[in-house]
């Protein structure tokens, strides 16, 4: 059965570097148009390995430019925010 979607998330822990950009961030653009994309920056997840929520909030909108930046398009490819997506906090809960 082939592949038609993919989910590929993103922590913003730091700065974008050239491994992130080769390893995940090129593949996600030339990839958004074979198939049904959803690529997400998971704040919460980052909310683990700081002891300054604050920087997360930034730092995830220094991420969302990036990722416009190197060619994702939200007219093709879905990005969200982990944070803005209520369920996955309320299934967490259930879990």
């Amino acid at each position: 059965m082939p592949v038609t979607r993919v989910l590929s998330c993103i922590q913003p822990t730091g700065d974008v570097h050239l491994g992130n950009f080769l390893g995940a961030l090129r593949p996600w653009v030339e990839g958004q148009h074979e198939k049904d994309a959803f690529h997400g920056i998971v704040d919460l997840h980052a909310l683990t390995i700081t002891e300054q929520p604050d920087i997360v909030g930034q730092a995830t909108l220094r991420l969302a430019a990036v990722l416009f930046a190197v060619g994702l398009d939200p007219d093709v490819a879905t990005v969200f925010v982990q944070s803005h997506v209520t369920e996955h906090s309320q299934l967490g809960w259930i879990m």
